[in-house]
């Protein structure tokens, strides 16, 4: 237990500083969406749903840690959407 709970931390703690995310020709650097070249500050929302994601991908860890300790035997969980702030994006991703 305590060794997953050290695994959450250390996820939350790598996304929460780094929040770099690539995507073909857009990414994100902590506040800021890059794409074709171009650089446009996040809104607020932005930045809180890329946060939110963070949780969600540390969260997925933990689930998917589990599972692999498991077998597989109660399933797989699903891998949390990251969401996308450029305009390149397919509706998968939004």
């Amino acid at each position: 237990m305590i060794s997953r709970v050290l695994l959450l931390l250390l996820v939350v703690a790598t996304v929460a500083h780094t929040l770099s995310v690539f995507n073909n020709n857009c990414w994100y650097v902590l506040d800021r969406v890059y794409e074709n070249g171009n650089s446009r500050p996040m809104t607020p929302e932005e930045i809180d749903r890329l946060k939110d994601y963070g949780v969600q991908i540390a969260e997925y860890s933990v689930s998917l840690t589990q599972s692999i300790f498991n077998l597989g035997r109660d399933g797989w969980p699903m891998p949390p959407t990251l969401p996308c702030y450029c305009e390149n994006c397919t509706e998968q991703q939004n």
